[in-house]
């Protein structure tokens, strides 16, 4: 990847969806995508630098810790690295 953005990707064979954020400073997350209080879909807040959910307003670190409720549980975090010019999460 060359340039700061985010990827929501489904890997096969596992239930969850995989939020991935590439950074100007060549730093990558990957955060489970789905809220930890109701179960919707996180969005990245360039803005904020944070991830934070549409639905109920919890807000999140990239690392996946809280910062604010009402989720109480961290969104659960993925290795992920850059190989070849591909990005590869571990699962």
């Amino acid at each position: 990847m060359v340039s700061e953005g985010t990827l929501l990707v489904k890997p096969e064979g596992i239930h969850d969806k995989i939020l991935v954020v590439h950074l100007m400073d060549h730093d990558l997350y990957a955060v489970s995508a789905i809220c930890t209080h109701m179960g919707c879909t996180v969005n990245y807040k360039k803005e904020t630098g944070q991830i934070e959910c549409p639905c109920h307003g919890s807000q999140y670190a990239l690392d996946g810790s809280v910062i604010r409720g009402p989720a109480k549980r961290p969104l659960k975090r993925y290795d992920v690295t850059t190989e070849n010019g591909q990005v590869m999460i571990k699962v």
